[in-house]
């Protein structure tokens, strides 16, 4: 997820990697599978697991939650580098982002000014 300044660049990027993942993906797949190659089997999919599981773990750790968030507040939050993990509990006046100031409600317990 990106700002919305660095939004197409984002895409682009994002499109690019999917495209290099799914050759690297599709090249991996023959070789596990081929019983002439790796001879995996079906213990493939331990490997793909084991992908699924660090996704997951960069998904929660480096993935923002924007629900209910404008774009200007999206803005100010990637501008003072709040962690993606304080998006949701962190309040934001926009309007006031100028002076930097932001409040955070759960995510340390201390505000900001």
């Amino acid at each position: 997820m990106s700002s919305t300044r660095l939004r197409a660049k984002t895409i682009i990027l994002g499109r690019n990697f999917y495209n290099i993942a799914g050759l690297i993906t599709n090249v991996l797949i023959n070789y596990q599978l081929t019983s002439t190659a790796w001879n995996w089997g079906a213990t493939a999919a331990f490997f793909w697991l084991g992908m699924c599981f660090l996704c997951l773990g960069w998904s929660y750790f480096r993935l923002p939650e924007p629900k209910d968030r404008s774009y200007s507040e999206l803005d100010v939050l990637f501008g003072l580098k709040v962690p993606a993990r304080h998006f949701k509990h962190t309040r934001v006046d926009p309007f006031q982002a100028s002076q930097g100031s932001v409040i955070e409600s759960k995510a340390n317990g201390a505000e900001v000014v």
